[in-house]
């Protein structure tokens, strides 16, 4: 089953849109938006769940996006912070 989810870039005021399959894999997810903003991630990725204040850390990059609760419209934040160079 497929989710769409945002994924905003905050050194570059981006936002984009993501399509991730159910079983894919949060590592497989942090893959794609490092390809898809040309970074790479040195933290863990952070999400806010739609209806949601807080950010929530997918600490554990081996579960699921079904096991991690990832839902529609969920937003991935990345900020300065969490990236080694890029642009």
């Amino acid at each position: 089953m497929l989710k769409k989810i945002y994924v905003k870039y905050l050194v570059t005021g981006e936002e984009k849109e993501l399509i991730v399959e159910t079983t894919e894999k949060i590592f497989q997810i942090k893959q794609k938006i490092e390809k898809m903003f040309e970074i790479k991630i040195s933290n863990k990725l952070m999400i806010k769940h739609k209806h949601k204040r807080n950010q929530t850390s997918l600490n554990d990059e081996n579960l699921t996006a079904k096991e991690a609760h990832i839902k529609d419209n969920d937003i991935i934040t990345i900020g300065k912070t969490d990236v080694f160079g890029g642009k």
